[in-house]
This record gives structure tokens, C-alpha cells and sequence, in this order.
């Protein structure tokens, strides 16, 4: 019987948390099958001064590192200058990443 991987997911902006959450995966999930479930995934904001509730998005800029990790040790990192985050429709508070930059991020994975 296959086992479950639980990640800690995390969005930084100039090395300081922004943005975090936790979800499971197959272990049997590479990085790339892992990095694609962010499609639904939402993230709970750390630092309230990035956004106001009724944000249509939410565009974080500078130096973006998007860290999976699992028990501690780095899963999957991805740097970017960019990121755009859109509410949650079904939990009222959380982002989401947009579809396109999880698809644009996932290029840096290869």
C-alpha cells in the first residue's frame, strides 16, 4: 500500500515568510506531479500587510523563493522575481497561485 508524503509549503519574499501552508501527496509523486497540485492549493497569508481581504490578487515581487519540504529537508525550491496569487473561492482568506505561474515556475524544475 502506497504511503502519503506531507509537505510544508512556504512563499517567501526577500527571505521572509509571506505566505504558507501544508498538504499530502503519493510518495510515489516526483517533483513535478508534486509542484502541479499547487494548482489547488491555498496558502494562508503570515504577513497581513501583503493584502487586504477583498484583494482581487495578490502580486508579490523582488526575490520569491516557493519552498516544498518534507520533514524538514528541502523538496523542491524555485526562485522567481515574481508571483501573482488569486483568493480562494472556497476558503475565504487563503490564495491560491495562478494556473499560469505554476505552470511558468514549473519550467524552473527541469
Amino acid at each position: 500500500m502506497p504511503g502519503q508524503r506531507y509537505l510544508q509549503a512556504s512563499i517567501e519574499v526577500d527571505g521572509q515568510v509571506a505566505l504558507q501552508t501544508g498538504f499530502g501527496v503519493p510518495d510515489s509523486w516526483g517533483k513535478d506531479q508534486t509542484w502541479q497540485r499547487l494548482t489547488v492549493i491555498s496558502f494562508e497569508l503570515v504577513d497581513a500587510k501583503l493584502a487586504t481581504p477583498s484583494a482581487a490578487a495578490l502580486k508579490l515581487q523582488g526575490k520569491v523563493t516557493v519552498k516544498l519540504a518534507h520533514s524538514s529537508s528541502a523538496f523542491v525550491t524555485v526562485a522567481t522575481d515574481r508571483i501573482t496569487l488569486v483568493p480562494d473561492p472556497k476558503n475565504k482568506g487563503r490564495w491560491m497561485i495562478t494556473a499560469d505561474d505554476v505552470k511558468r515556475l514549473a519550467m524552473s524544475l527541469q
